[in-house]
């Protein structure tokens, strides 16, 4: 009667066990879909930046300004972020993206009659690039935080064991913005 009461009692505790695998598992996966699905609020907004990029482009290109050549390197990197790419990577493009657009900006400073041009004045009014980049900072904040809570999922015991059994890794943050604004990382190569 001991030997059934211990016999069942370890099957009990095995299914408990197998149930929080299971729960810890599908919660790692549903915060992995959100990260997933963040990061394509992002790929929109920066859609719509890229056209912005583009009509800069064109601004440079018609005033003979030779850092058209930066313009474009930002414009080909966005063009480089693939849907299959891996999100590593992806946020690895974005965050080239980011330095090449501070680039861009500080390229349109040296440039009082580019800066004049009513196309640039459009295009860089509060209607326009003002609110893609309003835009991006409030979708960038949501995907890192997100990337945060998925972060200390993966990273936190006992979660820890069933996102190292399954292969769950920890997902790179995209910057700030205002990591970008030290000269150092603008102008690295």
């Amino acid at each position: 009667m001991i030997f059934w009461i211990i016999v069942i009692g370890i099957i009990l505790v095995l299914l408990w066990i197998s149930y929080k695998h299971l729960e810890v598992y599908n919660d790692l996966i549903a915060t992995k879909n959100s990260v997933e699905y963040k990061f394509a609020d992002i790929d929109v907004v920066m859609n719509r930046r890229t056209n912005t990029i583009m009509a800069l482009a064109q601004i440079a290109k018609k005033y003979g300004a030779h850092e058209y050549d930066t313009i474009k390197e930002t414009i080909e990197s966005r063009n480089n972020l693939k849907e299959t790419a891996p999100l590593e990577e992806k946020v690895e493009i974005v965050n080239a993206i980011e330095k090449g657009l501070f680039k861009v900006n500080a390229l349109f400073e040296k440039y009082p009659t580019l800066k004049a041009d009513q196309v640039y004045q459009r295009i860089m009014g509060d209607s326009n690039i003002s609110e893609v980049e309003k835009n991006l900072q409030d979708v960038r904040s949501s995907y890192n935080n997100i990337v945060n809570v998925y972060n200390t999922k993966v990273q936190t015991f006992p979660q820890s064991i069933v996102a190292g059994f399954y292969g769950f890794k920890t997902d790179l943050y995209l910057y700030t913005g205002s990591d970008m604004y030290n000269p150092k990382l603008m102008f690295e190569e």
